[in-house]
């Protein structure tokens, strides 16, 4: 029997000339915190487009992010990985394009993978294979071009307005209040995209220094309250199109955001990329999901723990495509059976990690960070600066905030969660490995056709991917390649692999 969404979605008989494929919609909203939605109960009226159409969609309550900046996060989404597997970690890392990704897998289901650029960093070897530039900052030419394409796309749109600078509409602005102070530290969130505390310690002199009263820290609240309210207008336009347009109906469409955003919580304002340091509270890992399935069925919410790397495989399921495809599989599980009530296989706590510096972070300093992991109602939280780690712990239920740290005077509450952060870097690191000798072999036979041909060109340019491979998974907290138990192996590949460079330079 077709999973219920293919049922729904394709009207002809199978093989019929009319039928129609499945589409698969994306979008990320930077930095977009649930907890200012409307949607999601937040008191202002910051969402009215998606209340509107709230009976159309199904929400996750409790959504997580793999990371508190944007490579990680969208690298989960795409694989079902966590970054220390998929290694999207830090601003050197890079994505094989050798390894066979879901979006592979889509690609060869006979889908195009369209996102705002193929060689953009964050996204590069995902997957994507057919950009939208030079449409980038106009997600409405976006959405007018993409409904000229053949039928059966798998699109990412990234919509930024939550992200830092906070500069609303006029008419967000003043409905919420943004505009009822103007003084330098504002006018710093209203222009810049990253301000720096004067303790940062960045290597270089920040190009912003600011500092913020409580009066104005309430209205950086608002706006970025007005620009909640920006994105969801947004939104509305390019739903509304693709309804006018009849491919709503044959759309899987997917509402996410890369990570949250800090708004004073723990001291600071924006996210790993933007703020005083990376954190891994929930303001920064906590983040809206909302899938709409192409008739709108299915509609509903749910506090069960969920994660980014549920993504894919709900996609998967939802298109009949078998995970087994994809290099590794996927780490997530789908969210199908979930939305149809069966509560079974979800997750019991969820995890993320984010470096402190996110996109700025110095290359030295790419192996510290913080990870966390949650459950409903606990968390603790790791963090690593060179050999020194120390940990946070919090009951949830009684310090939602996150204010009061209880890990030095109850431990033995939190150490089945220390458990469970070691067991995720073992998995993480064996699942790392078997992605690097997948990619590894694959590039050795390269480097061996190379070789035969005498093309010192193209064995420089897999040389090249080779040394990426092993500085993004280097860059990780526990390195796979170090390890006794892959270390002997993977030495012998990089002989292998260094012979064959030097003879087909010959």
């Amino acid at each position: 029997m077709l999973p219920l969404l293919l049922a729904v979605a394709l009207a002809t008989p199978a093989g019929s000339e009319a039928e129609v494929p499945v589409n698969v919609l994306v979008i990320t909203v930077d930095a977009l915190r649930p907890d200012r939605m409307a949607l999601y109960g937040y008191d202002r009226p910051t969402t009215p487009y998606l209340d509107q159409i709230a009976d159309e969609l199904f929400l996750f309550d409790r959504a997580f992010a793999t990371g508190a900046w944007t490579s990680p996060g969208i690298a989960s989404i795409f694989t079902g990985l966590h970054p220390p597997a998929h290694g999207q970690g830090s601003r050197y890392d890079y994505i094989d394009e050798r390894l066979y990704t879901p979006l592979d897998a889509l690609r060869r289901s006979g889908r195009v993978a369209i996102a705002r650029s193929v060689e953009d960093p964050t996204i590069r070897g995902l997957g994507f294979t057919k950009a939208y530039l030079p449409l980038l900052d106009d997600s409405s030419k976006v959405i007018e071009w993409l409904i000229t394409q053949p039928e059966g796309w798998v699109m990412w749109m990234h919509l930024k307005p939550t992200h830092l600078p906070y500069d609303p509409s006029p008419f967000h602005e003043r409905r919420f209040g943004g505009h009822k102070l103007d003084t330098p530290s504002i006018r710093a969130i209203r222009k810049h995209g990253t301000v720096y505390p004067e303790d940062y310690g960045l290597p270089w002199d920040p190009p912003v220094i600011a500092s913020f009263t409580l009066e104005e820290q309430k209205v950086v609240r608002d706006l970025y309250d007005g620009t909640v309210a920006d994105a969801d207008a947004e939104l509305g336009r390019i739903i509304e199109r693709l309804r006018q347009s009849g491919h709503l109906g044959r759309t899987l469409l997917v509402i996410s955001a890369d990570h949250g955003e800090e708004l004073f919580e723990h001291g600071w304002v924006g996210h790993a990329s933007t703020g005083y340091r990376g954190k891994v509270y929930d303001e920064l890992i906590r983040v809206p999901l909302l899938v709409r399935m192409p008739d709108g069925s299915l509609s509903g919410r749910t506090d069960a723990l969920v994660s980014h790397i549920d993504v894919m495989p709900t996609v998967f399921e939802a298109l009949s495509l078998d995970q087994a495809e994809v290099d590794g599989g996927m780490q997530g599980v789908s969210l199908l059976p979930l939305m149809r009530g069966d509560v079974q296989g979800v997750h019991d706590r969820v995890f993320a990690r984010t470096t402190f510096k996110g996109w700025t972070c110095p290359f030295e300093e790419s192996r510290d960070g913080a990870t966390a992991v949650r459950t409903n109602f606990r968390k603790l939280i790791r963090l690593r600066r060179g050999d020194q780690i120390t940990h946070e712990a919090y009951d949830l239920a009684t310090d939602p905030a996150e204010q009061n740290d209880l890990f030095e005077k109850d431990r033995d509450r939190f150490a089945d969660l220390v458990e469970a952060l070691e067991r995720y870097d073992r998995e993480n690191t064996d699942h790392a490995a078997q992605l690097m000798f997948t990619v590894a072999e694959r590039r050795i036979e390269e480097l061996q056709r190379a070789a035969r041909d005498q093309d010192a060109v193209a064995a420089a340019r897999i040389w090249t991917a080779w040394v990426e491979l092993e500085r993004t998974y280097a860059n990780e907290w526990v390195v796979a390649m170090e390890q006794p138990r892959f270390a002997g192996r993977w030495a012998r590949l990089r002989r292998t692999a260094e012979r064959l460079r030097e003879r087909a330079s010959q």
